[in-house]
């Protein structure tokens, strides 16, 4: 009668575990996690792909699989923070676009220090160390930063033809170099260049004034000059360095080196790289910028960068990935994280396709798309953002990027020393919201304005009025709280 009652208490075990996880079977319990992340949307080949991508993860995580949800970019924003107050079932988030410190605040993101140590070891292994500041908090990591050419700078731009004639490139070289904001020098250089071409009968329809140099943003107008030890926060639309733009921008609209209907005229931009448009401009600088240019406006081009070495700065533009502080499954989404990050293979699926479908390998790391451009579209059949998915070092290079595009990235650029002293900074101003409102609203009115120099001779009155507006706002407040913020954070580094 025992024997009887221990065979049917191990059956009915039995059972009650074959229910549970599959006794007498080599099944194993299977599990979905959500990816939510920005992009084309959904594409032709999607569906197909990731359905290969999951036949490839099963092989690496077995019993696991990926639901991916790409949210077109220009909705991305709106639509996570509705998921995420419906609280919608999401694994994995990519933070892009997000308010990274709300969200730390709300408790949104997991603390991944801990799944990163048990694994993430490829992933560790793969970034360089500094790079994890941009998403940690308190000693904390809440995402995985975003690894790409974390370097950028600008360079103005000349007709090629007309530079090597009127414009002593060395000279404007050395006065960039003075100083890290644009000196007084650059701006003479300028002006003798288009004074020069006047001179010459070479006509021009206008100019620009320049993206401000060798600003580390904080927040909205907010920023620190970057080298400088102290971190001393600045509004880089009322300084010294801005009064000097102001007042170059003036002298050269009266001139007629910027044309008058300059704040009104519709796509004033499609003038730039034409002999009679812009006597100079600014565009995005890489040693590939001159030929690029020459492909995309049809005359050759002098590019002066504004800086020989890109800083790196202390904001992540391009964001993280994070893992839901809702997730049921933290471990599986932290695993899924390092293989996509770290696996070549199973990267370069996601973001790219299938070889011989979406794409055609014409070299060992080298690949042509359907698309021409850098990054597919909705329209096109199949690709993601890779500076979305992550690691772009394990990216192939498509026949958008030069050939050696990657080693200067990833070995020069991300090896710089011109790298900021606030990255990770976290910038606190719950309490001064109101006051960052309100500059932001006036500097919206009278930037615009003094960027372009269409008050001549009453600039500088209306840069005054524009100071005044500022202060009774509470620009010095927001930038007391700041640097108090800032000072706090560096006692630590």
């Amino acid at each position: 009668m025992k024997i009887k009652q221990v065979l049917s208490a191990a059956v009915a075990g039995c059972m009650l575990t074959a229910i549970l996880s599959g006794c007498g079977t080599n099944e194993e319990k299977s599990i979905t996690l959500k990816y939510v992340m920005p992009g084309p949307g959904i594409q032709e080949n999607s569906k197909e792909v990731w359905s290969v991508f999951n036949d490839e993860l099963h092989e690496r995580l077995p019993g696991v699989s990926v639901d991916f949800e790409v949210i077109p970019l220009s909705e991305y924003k709106q639509k996570i923070m509705l998921m995420m107050a419906a609280r919608e079932k999401i694994d994995i988030v990519n933070n892009y676009s997000l308010d990274f410190a709300t969200e730390i605040a709300n408790g949104s993101f997991a603390e991944m220090n801990d799944l990163l140590d048990k694994y993430g070891k490829e992933l560790k292994e793969a970034l360089p160390e500094w790079i994890w500041d941009y998403e940690t908090v308190n000693g904390k990591i809440y995402g995985v930063p975003t690894y790409q050419m974390m370097g950028q700078t600008r360079c103005i731009c000349f007709i090629k033809e007309y530079a090597d004639q009127y414009l002593d490139t060395d000279a404007l070289r050395a006065a960039i170099d003075s100083a890290p904001t644009f000196s007084q020098n650059v701006y003479d250089i300028l002006g003798k260049y288009c004074e020069d071409l006047k001179a010459n009968g070479i006509d021009f329809e206008t100019t620009d004034t320049l993206n401000p140099k060798g600003y580390d943003t904080v927040t909205n107008q907010y920023s620190v000059v970057m080298g400088d030890d102290k971190c001393q926060v600045v509004n880089r639309y009322a300084n010294d360095a801005a009064k000097i733009k102001y007042e170059n921008a003036a002298q050269w609209y009266k001139k007629g080196y910027i044309r008058d209907d300059v704040l009104s005229a519709e796509d004033i931009s499609s003038l730039k790289g034409k002999k009679d448009g812009f006597a100079f401009w600014d565009e995005i600088y890489s040693p590939y910028a001159e030929e690029e240019l020459f492909k995309k406006y049809g005359n050759e081009i002098t590019a002066v960068p504004y800086d020989l070495e890109p800083p790196i700065g202390g904001t992540a533009l391009a964001g993280g990935t994070s893992i839901a502080a809702s997730s049921k499954y933290p471990e599986q989404a932290m695993q899924i994280i390092n293989l996509i990050q770290s696996d070549k293979e199973l990267y370069n699926l996601l973001v790219y396709g299938r070889e011989g479908i979406e794409y055609e390998k014409i070299g060992e790391d080298r690949i042509e798309t359907k698309y021409d451009a850098s990054q597919a579209s909705e329209n096109d059949s199949y690709g993601l953002y890779k500076w979305i998915v992550g690691n772009t070092e394990r990216a192939y290079s498509n026949q958008s990027e030069p050939d050696t595009y990657k080693e200067w990235a990833f070995n020069e650029i991300n090896a710089s020393s011109n790298r900021s002293r606030i990255i990770g900074f976290l910038p606190d101003t719950s309490s001064f919201a109101d006051r960052i409102t309100q500059t932001d609203a006036i500097k919206t009115q009278y930037s615009n304005v003094l960027w372009n120099g269409v008050k001549g001779d009453d600039w500088e009155a209306y840069y005054n009025e524009f100071v005044e507006k500022l202060n009774i706002a509470g620009d010095d407040v927001i930038k007391s709280e700041l640097q108090k913020q800032i000072d706090e954070f560096l006692k630590d580094k």
